[in-house]
């Protein structure tokens, strides 16, 4: 069996109504962060999940840092701020700083055709060719591709095994994945293969690996030193180990995977995971921190820059954060209503405009939260396919509500 590297709110909320995920209890409403940590703490005593690790923080630091639970049941590893969790479709943000950094020294325009910088990518039933595909609606989900559905599954490799170029990646699924569900700019529907399409768009303007670039250019800078594409050897230090209860989920996913290599033990009614590694770096391959993360969310709240260090402008960042086009895929049940901005879920919550991004897979589950207008960003993360319905966000709007 192994990891569902489909990241965005992905087959975790595809599947949400079939698989039936664990219900997390949770206190109605709370007015001090207080008041949720002891749901929290009974959550992880009966592995649902193992850990959580929890941060909320405002532009200038870090206000609240909380983990519960242990990373690794049989090492009793306790979970950190420093734990080093699966990202998966987090990366997409990452992927759109990289392609704004890459217009602003104007070796591309976002409202270019894809086809200008790559020109091996095509696609089917496009109904009029003077309106093709732009980088702009590769990120904002309106470009028409559809998504990769259950064969994402095998879209994994192991620790050891050789790590795809996402040129190399993107060349060789592209032609099973080019036809268009909707034509481009007409509706909102999440692709992780519009951001495959973009690292090899990353690769090919930038010249260097799609890893390479985003390292150089965004978490080094950030001084993010727990969080990679792969696990290095001080993540190793800090690594939490992915976990997923015997569903009908896991059955399912055995018919795509090598359950042997992928499955590391069976104990506490779960499923431990050995190393995975998503293919499609673009769209679900970071791997990192709480800890890490704080920092890439107050370079959002500080308009592009932190701690004196400028990774975006403050236009690039802006535009980031305005919506493009109503979200009619891509959403759990109950979460209301979305637009897309470039790579951000943008909606209202309690009244107050915030940004979201969620990534989720099998034996991970993270979730952001920014409340620009308060100057407020919430992280949330989970080695377990499951943190309640909504990957979290019942979490979420819980610490929204305290006055920070």
């Amino acid at each position: 069996m192994r990891v569902i590297p489909a990241g965005f709110l992905v087959f975790t909320l595809v599947g949400a109504c079939a698989f039936s995920p664990p219900t997390l209890k949770l206190p109605r409403s709370i007015d001090s962060v207080g008041e949720i940590e002891p749901y929290l703490a009974r959550a992880v005593e009966v592995n649902q999940p193992p850990a959580i690790t929890l941060a909320v923080l405002n532009s200038k630091k870090t206000l609240y840092s909380q983990s519960f639970g242990y990373t690794d049941i049989a090492a009793q590893k306790r979970a950190s701020s420093k734990t080093v969790y699966q990202w998966w479709s987090l990366t997409k943000l990452f992927t759109a700083v990289a392609v704004m950094q890459l217009q602003e020294r104007g070796l591309i325009n976002i409202d270019d055709p894809v086809s200008k910088h790559l020109p091996y990518f095509r696609v089917r039933n496009l109904e009029d060719e003077n309106q093709p595909i732009t980088i702009r609606q590769l990120l904002s989900h309106s470009s028409g591709l559809g998504d990769v559905g259950m064969a994402i599954l095998g879209w994994i490799h192991y620790e050891g095994d050789p790590h795809f170029s996402q040129t190399e990646l993107l060349k060789r699924k592209l032609p099973d994945y080019n036809k268009l569900s909707v034509q481009p700019g007409e509706e909102g529907r999440y692709s992780n293969i519009g951001y495959l399409v973009l690292a090899g768009l990353i690769e090919e303007v930038s010249g260097k690996a799609y890893e390479t670039y985003i390292i150089e250019n965004i978490l080094v800078p950030l001084k993010m030193e727990h969080t990679n594409f792969i696990y290095t050897d001080s993540m190793k230090t800090f690594e939490a180990t992915g976990s997923h209860p015997r569903d009908i989920l896991s059955y399912i996913a055995g018919l795509y995977v090598d359950m042997d290599k992928a499955v590391l033990d069976h104990s506490g009614g779960l499923l431990w995971f050995n190393r995975l590694y998503s293919d499609q770096k673009g769209a679900t391959g970071l791997i990192g921190s709480a800890e890490d993360m704080t920092k890439f969310m107050r370079l959002m709240l500080n308009k592009g820059s932190l701690d004196g260090k400028r990774i975006l402008s403050q236009e690039s960042i802006e535009q980031m954060q305005q919506p493009i086009i109503s979200v009619s895929e891509g959403l759990p049940a109950g979460l209301g209503n979305f637009d897309f901005g470039l790579s951000w879920f943008i909606g209202v919550s309690m009244g107050e405009r915030i940004l979201a991004h969620g990534g989720g897979g099998m034996a991970f589950v993270t979730m952001l939260r920014l409340y620009p207008d308060r100057d407020v960003g919430i992280i949330v993360f989970a080695n377990s396919t499951y943190l309640g319905t909504t990957m979290g966000n019942e979490i979420v709007d819980l610490l929204g509500s305290v006055n920070w």
